[in-house]
This record gives C-alpha cells, sequence and structure tokens, in this order.
C-alpha cells in the first residue's frame, strides 16, 4: 500500500511543502493526476486546482496533469493522485459513476501516492457519514452518501478547527466512526 497524505488548507504552508517533497521524491512520483473533480462547475478553475498545479508542476517539476473523470480518461501511467476540495459526495459519485473505484483501490494496494485536500482527504476515510452533522449542505437529494475508498480506518474530517466545539458532541455521539481531525494549514501523512 502506498502512502497517503491528507491536507485541509495547506498546500501553501512551507513546512508542509516540504514535507510533500520529502515523500514524493522517497516514492519516486514523477507523474502527478490533479483529480480536481470535486465541484462540476470548477474542475480546473478553482484556486485548489490551480495552486496544487503551481506546486506540482512548476516548483516541484513533475510531470502533472488536471484528469477530468467525467471524461473517463486512462489513469495508469500515473505515480501518484491529487484529489482537490469541494464536494465530498460529488467527487465519491464520480469516482464510482464513471468506473474508477475499483481502479483506485488497486492502485493504493500497488504502492502508488495518494494525496488529498479537503474534499479530496475525506474520501479515503471509512466513511462521508460525518457530512450531515459538519457539512450538511453536501447532502445530495434523494441520494445516500457513497461509500468511500476506505484506505484508513479513520473518518477524515478536514478543516477541523472550524467545529472545535462539535467535535467533542460528535465523538461521544458516534465513536465507531473514528474521527481523525486535520486543521487547516496542517496535514497527516499514512503510510504503510
Amino acid at each position: 500500500m502506498g502512502p497517503i497524505i491528507l491536507l485541509s488548507k495547506s498546500l501553501s504552508v512551507e513546512r508542509v511543502q516540504k514535507k510533500l517533497e520529502m515523500i514524493v521524491h522517497k516514492n519516486k512520483v514523477l507523474k502527478l493526476a490533479i483529480i480536481p473533480t470535486a465541484h462540476r462547475e470548477l474542475k480546473s478553475h478553482s484556486r485548489g486546482s490551480r495552486e496544487a498545479y503551481s506546486f506540482f508542476h512548476d516548483k516541484m517539476k513533475l510531470q502533472t496533469s488536471f484528469v477530468d473523470l467525467d471524461e473517463q480518461p486512462p489513469l495508469q501511467d500515473f505515480d501518484a493522485y491529487y484529489f482537490t476540495g469541494g464536494d465530498p459526495v460529488y467527487l465519491m459519485n464520480s469516482i464510482k459513476e464513471r468506473g474508477y473505484f475499483n481502479f483506485f483501490k488497486e492502485e493504493f494496494n500497488k504502492g502508488k501516492t495518494f494525496l488529498g485536500n479537503s474534499a479530496g482527504a475525506a474520501i479515503f476515510g471509512t466513511s462521508l457519514e460525518h457530512i450531515p452533522f459538519f457539512a450538511p449542505e453536501y447532502l445530495h437529494k434523494d441520494s445516500p452518501l457513497p461509500q468511500t475508498l476506505s484506505f484508513i480506518n479513520h473518518t477524515v474530517l478536514p478543516h477541523a478547527n472550524n467545529y472545535s466545539n462539535e467535535i467533542l458532541s460528535y465523538n461521544d455521539k458516534y465513536p465507531e466512526y473514528n474521527l481523525l481531525s486535520i486543521r487547516d494549514g496542517e496535514y497527516d501523512l499514512i503510510e504503510s
């Protein structure tokens, strides 16, 4: 299994950039896919997508491509996958509906590097069951919460600094979700 880097508005933080550079070099990442499908209307035009491209392509000199899952491109040639922020429910639905769910699980098991920012980090956890509690605006009418990629044994909550009071209540009420909180400007690295 490959490394997982969970981010929350932290790609512009220098110490996070240094850690990402170390991880990318250690794992011999040369070609990275930025997957900006967390908001259908924004895609590669979002600030987070542009920031990721600037860091990975311009600063780190990686072969970096925006990959729109809605166009169903082949993804086998990438060493790493960076999932941007936005709507985690839309992102997971897009992954499943376009047939990439098993592909990403296989890539993870092969040791590929996975990076997720905000919604992109949330989909690596065991569940999106925390969405109604922390971010109900991402609930989709008449649609159940989709299954996540479940790379780690935690429910991932990015932007945890926005929910300081609610986290304790949530953990008391739903201990089974094993909440992993990531504050803005921070990251969590999970290596196998």
